[in-house]
């Protein structure tokens, strides 16, 4: 429940009601940023957070979605700061959402470390 807090979290949204208590918890300031538009009934939104990094140079994106024999691959990595630069210091939840078509099977996450 902690999300975006300190833990990395993932999940699959299959409903408006889920996706604007996911969104509150992604904006809690007031006024939120628009939902995006999803049709439920066709699509579902996998939400991927990093949990809370130190500085704006970490980030997330999502590399493929892959249909296996039995599950809906996402597959994501970390994007780490580059070296080279100095950032902010300050406090951030590096997170992406993802629309895609309503799976028929189960949708396991995977990182990807390169």
């Amino acid at each position: 429940d902690g999300f975006p807090g300190e833990k990395p979290h993932q999940a699959v949204v299959t409903s408006s009601k889920e996706l604007e208590d996911q969104w509150k918890k992604l904006f809690p300031q007031k006024p939120a940023k628009p939902l995006p538009k999803i049709d439920f009934d066709q699509e579902v939104a996998a939400i991927l957070s990093l949990g809370t990094r130190p500085h704006p140079g970490y980030g997330i994106e999502v590399t493929r979605i892959v249909r296996t024999a039995d599950a809906v691959r996402i597959e994501y990595r970390e994007t780490l700061p580059d070296p080279e630069k100095k950032y902010i210091q300050v406090l951030v939840h590096p997170f992406v959402i993802v629309r895609m078509a309503r799976p028929d099977r189960k949708v396991e996450f995977v990182q990807i470390r390169k």
